[in-house]
């Protein structure tokens, strides 16, 4: 199974048929176990939540996991990165909620595109780089996360024509 973008698996263990995921960075072998999967923006991230499952590398770096922890590997860093990690953060999705800490906008937008099904743009590079602390509950309309955003950073915000979300700073009043 080729795998790019988020999904969660709860697999049984076979070792007859072993199960194997696929991304483009790393492949997962599957040990029977529940884990979640991440693909975005050129990295590939597994959360083991119980059982066992081991990673590899296309260079063949191999790491096996202990449930609560993340392996990660991104495209600039050529090996893998374990750490634990907070279920709330990484399984939240699966509830529609988001958390972030101290984390840059433009990561927390291109988060909010794929929960709210929608593009953003963000109209100045300092914007972009400033670090939001929150949770986004993509049952909530994306205005509410705009304004949670307003709380600690001067913004404003419209849509286009085509739809499009453009984030900018706010103008002095």
């Amino acid at each position: 199974m080729y795998v790019e973008g988020e999904a969660f698996f709860t697999v049984s263990a076979d070792p007859q048929r072993p199960f194997m995921v696929h991304s483009s960075l790393a492949n997962i072998e599957v040990l029977g176990t529940s884990f979640n999967v991440r693909t975005y923006d050129s990295s590939v991230r597994v959360s083991l939540v119980s059982g066992a499952v081991a990673i590899t590398t296309r260079e063949g770096e191999k790491v096996k996991l202990n449930p609560g922890y993340t392996a990660t590997l991104e495209t600039y860093i050529p090996q893998l990165l374990v750490s634990a990690y907070r279920p709330d953060t990484v399984l939240g999705w699966l509830s529609g909620m988001y958390r972030f800490e101290n984390t840059p906008l433009r990561k927390v937008c291109r988060m909010a595109e794929r929960a709210y099904n929608i593009r953003i743009s963000i109209d100045s590079d300092e914007l972009a780089n400033v670090c939001y602390t929150g949770i986004i509950n993509a049952r909530k309309p994306v205005e509410r996360l705009l304004e949670d955003i307003g709380y600690t950073t001067a913004i404003d915000y419209n849509f286009d024509g085509t739809g499009q979300l453009h984030i900018t700073p706010a103008c002095p009043k």
